[in-house]
């Protein structure tokens, strides 16, 4: 898959209407603020204050955006995601 946004934003267009969860990387940071323009739902989660993430002894992309998906779904370590609504207004759920 190319690295743009238009790309990007093809792939993604079928979860316009369902949150979307992201590390909140350099790069997961990035790709919020992009979305964010494209309407997208998005929430970022900090890997390194989800002990199901940080403890994992199996660290790969696919594995982290399992539990990413999972903690978020679960409703578990609230009050680590934040939730974006706008441009730049960040929520702490829980």
């Amino acid at each position: 898959m190319e690295n743009n946004m238009e790309t990007v934003n093809k792939f993604l267009s079928d979860y316009k209407n369902h949150d979307i969860v992201i590390e909140s990387s350099t790069s997961g940071k990035y790709l919020c603020k992009e979305l964010l323009k494209l309407n997208y739902k998005i929430h970022l989660i900090n890997p390194s204050k989800v002990p199901e993430i940080y403890n994992n002894y199996k660290k790969t992309d696919r594995e982290d955006s399992f539990q990413l998906a999972d903690v978020f779904r679960n409703g578990r370590n609230e009050g680590n995601i934040y939730s974006i609504r706008g441009n730049r207004e960040y929520q702490v759920i829980g």
